[in-house]
């Protein structure tokens, strides 16, 4: 090679200078550059001990469809799942789904077994005080029974009896209901607890409880499937509420990055196709929040 000039050797020093300035740029905030020019983006990035895993650790309890079950060939599926699938790509990575007790969902998150959760969690301020929630849906709670639907009002349940899954969201919900109904002088919304979703809805199915809750989609798909259960017209009111994945609390980038792929499978329609399978077009968000119960 010829021997430079000192000016074409300065210009060199310059240009290299240059590409190393870019790539420290683009390291900065974790974000990955897909390219330069017009039309570059920055894709989220996942805390870097689960980028280089090459994969997301999902703990779900597999137990309330058409958000989270067993197909006939004993996989994953349902709405949650596949949303997680999509993220997952989104980020570059595989999920590793395992299934749990419903009650050992949220313990997994604290203890790091699971980067993240999904099970129609419920946003609830509780719920902010031992994980992060990064919100994907808006939903109301819908009355399903195995009995008259027409002698049961979303507006008024006093006096019925309620089957809840140990450790959700509905349990509050149930309790207020009871509360109102008490303070108006009426009979109580009497709790029904059992162990797992499968048992809650055995108990309405055998009329232990008069009746279960669930959104428009588990009603749609427990009337299609069940044979027995039926929903009731109307959403019981104050019931409206976000519904979150769950990540360990404080961990901003791991939340960080599912706000991101959210916000870009919403943004290339695949979030909207999603919600039109599962009959949940009603139930999107109009912007992905973090914690965005108050």
């Amino acid at each position: 090679m010829p021997a430079q000039s000192p000016e074409e050797e300065e210009m060199r020093s310059m240009k290299v200078r240059s590409i190393h300035a870019a790539l420290a740029c683009a390291s900065l905030g974790g974000g990955l550059v897909l390219s330069a020019g017009a039309g570059a983006q920055t894709k989220p990035a996942l805390p870097a001990a689960v980028a280089e895993a090459g994969a997301i650790n999902v703990g779900t309890s597999l137990q309330w469809p058409p958000y989270e079950y067993q197909d006939e060939a004993g996989n994953p599926a349902g709405f949650d799942i596949e949303l997680v699938r999509l993220l997952s790509a989104e980020l570059g990575v595989e999920a590793n789904i395992t299934s749990v007790q419903f009650p050992a969902v949220i313990p997994g998150i604290q203890s790091g077994k699971f980067d993240l959760a999904v099970n129609e969690l419920f946003d609830t301020v509780e719920r902010q005080k031992i994980v992060d929630m990064v919100d994907y849906l808006n939903v109301g709670l819908v009355v399903m029974t195995a009995g008259d639907p027409a002698a049961i009002s979303p507006g008024d349940l006093c006096g019925h009896s309620a089957a809840v899954t140990k450790g959700v969201a509905q349990i509050a919900v149930v309790e207020r209901l009871s509360g109102e109904c008490a303070a108006a002088g009426k009979p109580p919304l009497a709790i029904v607890e059992m162990p797992d979703a499968s048992q809650t809805m055995m108990a309405v199915v055998s009329r232990r409880a008069d009746l279960m809750f669930g959104d428009a989609a588990v009603a749609h798909y427990l009337e299609r499937t069940s044979g027995k259960l039926k929903a009731v017209p109307g959403i019981v009111p104050g019931t409206r509420g976000l519904v979150g994945i769950a990540v360990k609390k404080g961990n901003a980038g791991m939340a960080g990055a599912l706000k991101g792929a959210l916000e870009a499978i919403i943004a290339n329609g695949s979030y909207a196709t999603l919600l039109e399978k599962y009959g949940l077009g009603d139930a999107a968000v109009e912007s992905v929040t973090i914690n965005g119960t108050k």
